[in-house]
C-alpha cells in the first residue's frame, strides 16, 4: 500500500486551512461546521463558558468577557465563529448549526448540551470581525481611540449605517430614531436621483441634496437644514459610555433577553504591548457590562493567555490590569493536544484495512522505532502505542509540538509575511495536509522527515528570509545537504532544542529502515559542506541556520585578522585560569604550596620563570610533538608536559571564537540599525555558547591527556584537569627538588617562636644539629670565609631554588634553631636578641635589613673567664649562661645601663653629671660589640669597664638612688627661686651652697649634710624678710581703704557697691599671701602702684550713687581728675632752677583751673 489510500477521506481535498471571520461563502460554512472537532480539553472549557452565558439570561452579570488564547493554528479563529454561529442561533439549509454541534459533544455531558439549549432560549445577535481588516480601514486623529472606532464601526455597519464615518452613522442614527430615516432616504433619491447608501460615502458632493430631504422631513429652514450637515463631523464626540449606551438602547429595542455578542479575531496581536489599547478594551468590556446588565459580551481570540499578554507591565498599572483579567473572568486556552486531535481527525482518520495494516506494522518496528527516534530533550515525544501509531501516521510524534515551536520561533522572527500574521496565510491543518499530499505516493515503510514542513510553509514565509535557501536549491547541487539545510532553517528559533548530529539524525529519519550510523555519517558531510560555504555555523557541537545578514557577519568574522598570540593568550586563559585554576601547587608531604612557570606550546605564557615548570601541549601545538621527542625533551628540561591529542576541529573552532570576539567590538556602533544590532548580540550569546562547549572539550582532552616527565610516561589516575596537574607535580617533586627529604618535619610560623624560645617538644634545644640545620650553617660558614654578607631574604632565596625547595616557614625555623644555639647571629646594624630575633624573622619588610652569619665558637676555659668578668660588672648575668646567652645578657646589661646614664644627662644639667661621658661611651661600646668580638672586648677592656663602674658609675648611682640627692635638688630649687631675694643676704653660708653646685663629686664626704644645715639657716632669714615686707605693704592698702570709706559719698552706697568699690584692694591683701619675692611684695604696697586703685574707686563711687530726689541734683557732682591727666607737658626734663620753676608756675596753674571747675583731684 501506498500512504494515499490509508485514509477515510481523501488527502486531496480542499480543506479551508484559515477560518477567516468575514467569510460567509455556505459552502465554506459548511465545511467549518461538519468537520469542526470537539476535543476532549475543548469540551471542558466549553463547559465553562455556556456555564456562565446560559447564567446571564436570567440575571444580571458583570462577566460579560471571554479571552479565547492558543497557537498558531490551534483553531482559536474557527472556535470564535463556530460560537457566533451558535449563539446567533445560524441555520445551514433549515438545519439549526447548534444542533449540528450539539452532536459533537460527549453524548453523557447533559449540562453543556443544556446550557447550549439555554443560550439558545433567547434571541441573540453576533457580530463577527478580524479586528486588523477592520482598524486598516479607518482613520483617527490618536492610535489610542482606534479600538473604539473598531467597535463602533462594526456595531453600526451592524446596524446598517454607515460605519466608516461615525459622524454620518450618528446622523442615520438620530434620523432611524425618530422613525424618518427611510422618508429621508426616498427624500434624498428624488433631489439628486442617486440612493443615499452611494451617496454618503462622499457627502461633501452631496450636502445640498441632503439638506434638502433633510429640511423637509424635519420641517426646518434649509438654511438651518445647511448648517446642520455643514457641523455634522465637528460637532459629532464620542466616547466610550456613550458607546455602551447607544449599545444598551439597541438592546433595549430588540426586546427582553436580547443579547448582543462582540466577536473578536486576534484582539492579542492587535493589542500588542500598547497598555492604552489594552486598558481601552478593558473600559469597553466593563462599560457595556453595566450598561447593558451583562446582555452584550466580548469574545476575543490571542496567541498569547491574557496573564502572559499581562506580564512585566509597569507596576503602577498593576491594579487596572487585575480589573482587566477580572472582565474576561472566562478563559479557554486551546493547546496544541488540540492541535494534534483536530489534525488527526480531520486529516489522518485512518480507514478499517489502514488500521489492520499499521496495527501490524507497528508491531514489526516498535522497537526500531526507539533507536531511530531519540532526543536528549524528552519534552518531544515518541510513539505511546500502536493506536497513538495509527493516529498519528506517517507523523512523528514529536513532530506535532515542534513544528509549533518552531512557527512560533518564526513569527516572532518576522519569518512570514504580512502584519500581525503568525503564519500569513497558513494553518497547522493546512501544511500537515500539504505534507501527506507530497508523500501520498511511498510506501508504507516511509515516515515523514522534519524538512518536508519547511515546503508546506514556503509560500508564506518572506523572500529576504528563505534566500539561503533559494540560494542553495541553485548552487549546492546536494539534495541531501539541502535537506539538512530545510531541517535547521526550521529548528533556527526554536527555544530548549539544540541541533546536534544526533537529534538532526532523528529529524531527518523518513523511513523504519533506516542506518542511523550511515545517516549520521551523511549528515555530517553535509553539515561540513554548509559550514564551509557558510550556510550554517558550528557551535560547539550543535549547528545554526544563518539568514543572509547573519552570512554577511560570518563572512566578516572569518575574514577579521587574528594573530597567533591572541590565539595563544585566549587558550592559555582557559587552560590555566578556567581548567588548572590554581596557581600553586600542594605538596602533599609537608603541605605547603608551589609556584609554578606556565608553558604551553614551547612558550611561557603566564608569571615568571619558576623551578616548577607545567608544560601544556595543546591541539594547537602537539601534532609537532611525536613521543620520541617529548622523552628526551623532558628529560633535557625536567618540565612536566601534558600531551593532549591534536585536533583540527577544535582548532578550527577556537580560531572563529577569538575572531568573532574580536569582530563584536569592532562592529558595533551607535549608528547601526535595531535589526543589526540584535544580530550582533545573538552572534555574542553564541560565541559565549561556543567558549563554553570549547572549554568543555578541552577538560576532556586534559582528563585524556598522556604526562611525561624526565624522559618518561607518569601514571596518573586522577581524572580532573586540577587533580592531575597535582598528583603530576608530586611525583615529579622529589626529582626537582632532590634536597627536599632533609626536611624531617612539617614546620608551621609557630615553629619559628619555638624554636627561639626553646617551646614544646621539637628538639630545639638539643646541641646536635640535624641535615637540614647543618646544610644552612655549612652554606653561611662558606660565605664568612669568602667575606660575603648574606641577608635572610638571600637565605630564603638560596634554599628554596634548586636543589633544595624548601619553603619558608622550614628555613626560618631553622635559622631560629640555629640562632638558639648560639651558631648564628643576625644582625640590623647591631647584634639583635631573641625579641628582636622573632620579629626579624617572622616579619618579611625585616627580612632584607637583617643580616645572617655564623659566630665565632669559644672553649670552655674563656668562657669561664668573661662570664666571670661579665658577672662582676653586672652581677644579675646568669651563672651558667651559655656563650650565646652570655653574650646576649651582657650586651642587654650594658644596654640598660647605658639607657639609665643616658635619661639623668637628658634629664638634669648638673656639673657632676659631665664625669659619666667616658663610661657612657665604653658601656655603648659593649652594648654594640660583635658577638666575635664580644670576647676580645671584655678582656682587652676589663680594667676600664671596672674603674668607669666603681669610680665614677656606681657613686653617682647610689647618690641618685639615696636621700643626698633629695636634698641637693632642695638646695639647686632655692638657689634658683630665690635669685632676687637673695641679693640682700651677706651670710657667709650663701656661699657654701653656691660652691656645693658647681662640686663635681657633691655625693663625696660630707658635703651634702653640711650644705643641708647652712640652707635651713638661710630659709629662715629670707622667710623673715618676706613677712616684714608683707606686714608693710598691707598696713599701706589699709590705710587707703580706711581713707575711701570716711568719705561721704561712700556712706551712701549700699553695702554691695561699697564692696564693689573696695573689692580691687581687698584683692591686693589677699594676693600677698602668694608672694614671695620681698622686691613685688614691697612694690604692691607703694604709691605708684595703689595710685590707680584709688583712682578707679573714686571714679566708680559717682557712677554708683542713686539719683536725687526729682531727677534734678541739688548742686552737681564733682568731677574726679588723675593729677597724671592735667600735668604739664613743656618739658621731658628739669635741669635748672628756671626749669623748676616754670614747671610748678604751669602746673599750679592746671590744679587751680581744675579747682575752679569744681572738680576733685586725685594726686
Amino acid at each position: 500500500m501506498i500512504i494515499e489510500t490509508l485514509f477515510k477521506k481523501p488527502i486531496t481535498r480542499n480543506i479551508e486551512g484559515v477560518v477567516k471571520a468575514d467569510n460567509d461563502d455556505l459552502e465554506a460554512i459548511r465545511q467549518e461546521v461538519e468537520e469542526y472537532v470537539v476535543t476532549n480539553e475543548l469540551n471542558a472549557r466549553l463547559d465553562d463558558f455556556f456555564r456562565v452565558y446560559a447564567s446571564s439570561i436570567t440575571k444580571p452579570t458583570a462577566d460579560n468577557g471571554v479571552w479565547i488564547s492558543g497557537f498558531f493554528g490551534s483553531g482559536k479563529s474557527h472556535l470564535l465563529k463556530i460560537l457566533s454561529y451558535i449563539l446567533s442561533n445560524k441555520s445551514l439549509e433549515n438545519e439549526q448549526i447548534a444542533k449540528i454541534f450539539e452532536e459533537k459533544i460527549a453524548k453523557e455531558d447533559f449540562e453543556l448540551r443544556g446550557n447550549i439549549n439555554k443560550s439558545l432560549s433567547i434571541a441573540a445577535e453576533t457580530i463577527l470581525f478580524n479586528i486588523d481588516q477592520k482598524a486598516e480601514s479607518l482613520t483617527v486623529a490618536h492610535q489610542d481611540d482606534k479600538l473604539l472606532s473598531v467597535f463602533l464601526k462594526v456595531f453600526n455597519d451592524h446596524r446598517g449605517y454607515y460605519g466608516k464615518f461615525p459622524f454620518i452613522a450618528a446622523f442615520e442614527a438620530m434620523l432611524d430614531d425618530a422613525g424618518e430615516y427611510g422618508r429621508f432616504k426616498e427624500l434624498f433619491f428624488q433631489a439628486k436621483n442617486v440612493t443615499w447608501d452611494k451617496a454618503r460615502e462622499t457627502l461633501a458632493l452631496y450636502k445640498a441634496p441632503a439638506a434638502e430631504a433633510l429640511s423637509a422631513v424635519k420641517n426646518i429652514p434649509i438654511e438651518d437644514a445647511k448648517r446642520y450637515i455643514d457641523g455634522l463631523k465637528e460637532d459629532y464626540k464620542i466616547s466610550i459610555e456613550d458607546f455602551a449606551i447607544e449599545v444598551a438602547r439597541y438592546i433595549e429595542r430588540k426586546g427582553d433577553g436580547f443579547h448582543l455578542i462582540f466577536c473578536v479575531d486576534e484582539i492579542g496581536q492587535y493589542i500588542g504591548d500598547n497598555t492604552k489599547l489594552m486598558l481601552n478594551l478593558q473600559t469597553i468590556v466593563e462599560s457595556l457590562a453595566t450598561k447593558t446588565n451583562g446582555q452584550s459580551w466580548v469574545i476575543v481570540t490571542s496567541q498569547a493567555d491574557i496573564d502572559s499578554l499581562l506580564e512585566n507591565r509597569d507596576d503602577k498599572l498593576s491594579n487596572d490590569f487585575s480589573k482587566i483579567m477580572g472582565r474576561f473572568k472566562v478563559k479557554i486556552n486551546l493547546t496544541s493536544k488540540d492541535a494534534d486531535e483536530v489534525i488527526q481527525k480531520r486529516l489522518l482518520d485512518k480507514n478499517d484495512e489502514a488500521c489492520t495494516l499499521l496495527g501490524e506494522t507497528y508491531t514489526r518496528v516498535q522497537n526500531t522505532l526507539r533507536s531511530i527516534i531519540h532526543f536528549e530533550n524528552r519534552q518531544y515525544g515518541d510513539y505511546k502505542d500502536a493506536s497513538h501509531f495509527i493516529a498519528t501516521y506517517p507523523f512523528i510524534p514529536y513532530q506535532f509540538s515542534l513544528f509549533g515551536q518552531s512557527i512560533r520561533g518564526l513569527s516572532s522572527h518576522g519569518a512570514f509575511q504580512g502584519a500581525h500574521q503568525s503564519v500569513g496565510e497558513r494553518s497547522m491543518l493546512g501544511v500537515f495536509q500539504d505534507v501527506v499530499k507530497s508523500v501520498a505516493s511511498d510506501s508504507t515503510d516511509s515516515l515523514v522527515s522534519y524538512d518536508k514542513f519547511f515546503d508546506g510553509l514556503k509560500q508564506t514565509i518572506k523572500g529576504e528570509i528563505q534566500t539561503s535557501i533559494l540560494l542553495a536549491e541553485n548552487h549546492l547541487n546536494d539534495p541531501f545537504a539541502l535537506r539538512v539545510l530545510k531541517v535547521l532553517f526550521m529548528v533556527k528559533y526554536v527555544k530548549g532544542f539544540t541541533p546536534t548530529v544526533d537529534s538532526i539524525s532523528t529529524l531527518m529519519v523518513d523511513s523504519f529502515d533506516v542506518n542511523i550510523a550511515s545517516l549520521k555519517e551523511e549528515i555530517l558531510r553535509a553539515l561540513t559542506k554548509l559550514t564551509d560555504q557558510v550556510y550554517i555555523q558550528k557551535i560547539g557541537d550543535s549547528y545554526e541556520f544563518l539568514t543572509d545578514k547573519e552570512k554577511d557577519i560570518e563572512n566578516e568574522i572569518k575574514e577579521t585578522q587574528c594573530p597567533e598570540s591572541e590565539i595563544t593568550k585566549e587558550l592559555a586563559d582557559w587552560v590555566f585560569d578556567d581548567i588548572i585554576r590554581v596557581s600553586k601547587l600542594r605538596f602533599e608531604a609537608n603541605r605547603n604550596d608551589y609556584p609554578f612557570e606556565k608553558k604551553m606550546d614551547g612558550n611561557r605564557v603566564k608569571g615568571k620563570e619558576e623551578n616548577i615548570v607545567i608544560h601544556i601541549m595543546t591541539p594547537l601545538g602537539s601534532a609537532d610533538y611525536p613521543e620520541d621527542r617529548l622523552i628526551h625533551y623532558t628529560m633535557a628540561n625536567k618540565e612536566i608536559v601534558f600531551l593532549l591529542e591534536p585536533n583540527r576541529q577544535f582548532e578550527k573552532d577556537l580560531r572563529l571564537y577569538v575572531q568573532t570576539k574580536k569582530f563584536l567590538p569592532q562592529k558595533m556602533s551607535a549608528s547601526l540599525s535595531e535589526t543589526d544590532k540584535l544580530l550582533l548580540a545573538s552572534k555574542q550569546t553564541q560565541n559565549t555558547q561556543r567558549r563554553t562547549k570549547l572549554i568543555e572539550s578541552l577538560k576532556a582532552m586534559m582528563e585524556e591527556s598522556r604526562v611525561y616527565f624526565n624522559g618518561a610516561p607518569i601514571q596518573i589516575t586522577a581524572k580532573e584537569a586540577k587533580n592531575r596537574v597535582e598528583a603530576a607535580f608530586n611525583q615529579a617533586i622529589t626529582s626537582i627538588f632532590p634536597q627536599i627529604t632533609m626536611l624531617r618535619k612539617n614546620y608551621s610560623e609557630d615553629d619559628i617562636k619555638a624554636a627561639l624560645f626553646n617551646q614544646g617538644d621539637l628538639g630545639f634545644g638539643d646541641e646536635t644539629m640535624n641535615e637540614a640545620e647543618n646544610e644552612i650553617f655549612m652554606k653561611l660558614s662558606r660565605a664568612k670565609a669568602e667575606h660575603k654578607t648574606l641577608t635572610i631574604t638571600a637565605i630564603i632565596s638560596l634554599f628554596e631554588d634548586r636543589p633544595y625547595g624548601w619553603y619558608q616557614n622550614a628555613i626560618l625555623t631553622l635559622l631560629a634553631s640555629l640562632f638558639t644555639r648560639g651558631k648564628i647571629e643576625l644582625r640590623q646594624n647591631a647584634p639583635l636578641e631573641r625579641n628582636e630575633a622573632f620579629k626579624a624573622l617572622t616579619n618579611s619588610r625585616d627580612h632584607t635589613s637583617t643580616t645572617v652569619s655564623v659566630t665565632k665558637q669559644i672553649d670552655d676555659a674563656r668562657l669561664r673567664k668573661i662570664r666571670s668578668i661579665a658577672t662582676e660588672i653586672f652581677p644579675d648575668i646568669a651563672a651558667g649562661a651559655s656563650a650565646k646567652d652570655l653574650y646576649a645578657q651582657t650586651r642587654q646589661a650594658a644596654q640598660s645601663l647605658v639607657a639609665r646614664l643616658e635619661s639623668f644627662v637628658s634629664s638634669y644639667s648638673y656639673p657632676f653629671l659631665a664625669s659619666l661621658s667616658d663610661g657612657i661611651v665604653l658601656f655603648t661600646q659593649l652594648s654594640k660589640v660583635d658577638m666575635d668580638d664580644f670576647f676580645d672586648f671584655m678582656e682587652n677592656r676589663q680594667d676600664d669597664l671596672l674603674d668607669a663602674k666603681e669610680d665614677t658609675i656606681e657613686p653617682i648611682l647610689e647618690f641618685f638612688n639615696g636621700s643626698k640627692f633629695e636634698i641637693y635638688k632642695r638646695i639647686g630649687e632655692f638657689l634658683r627661686d630665690n635669685t632676687d631675694n637673695l641679693k640682700s643676704i651677706t651670710d657667709p653660708k650663701l656661699n657654701d651652697l653656691y660652691a656645693l653646685m658647681k662640686d663635681e663629686k657633691p655625693y663625696a664626704g660630707s658635703k651634702i649634710q653640711l650644705a643641708n644645715e647652712s640652707l635651713q639657716s638661710l630659709h629662715a632669714a629670707i622667710n623673715a624678710q618676706i613677712d616684714a615686707a608683707r606686714t608693710q605693704t598691707n598696713a599701706a592698702i589699709e590705710e587707703k581703704i580706711s581713707f575711701i570709706s570716711s568719705r561721704e559719698d561712700f556712706a551712701t552706697l549700699s553695702p554691695d557697691e561699697k564692696h564693689q568699690v573696695l573689692s580691687p584692694l581687698l584683692a591686693r591683701q589677699k594676693s600677698l599671701q602668694n608672694l614671695r619675692q620681698i622686691d613685688s611684695i614691697r612694690y604692691q604696697g607703694s604709691e605708684e602702684s595703689l595710685g590707680k586703685l584709688i583712682s578707679d574707686a573714686l571714679e566708680l563711687i559717682p557712677e554708683l550713687l542713686p539719683p536725687p530726689p526729682g531727677g534734678i541734683p541739688s548742686a552737681p557732682r564733682k568731677q574726679v581728675v588723675r593729677l597724671s591727666s592735667i600735668n604739664p607737658k613743656t618739658r621731658s626734663t628739669l635741669t635748672t632752677a628756671g626749669d623748676v620753676e616754670e614747671y610748678v608756675s604751669a602746673l599750679r596753674a592746671k590744679l587751680l583751673e581744675a579747682i575752679e571747675a569744681e572738680k576733685e583731684v586725685i594726686l
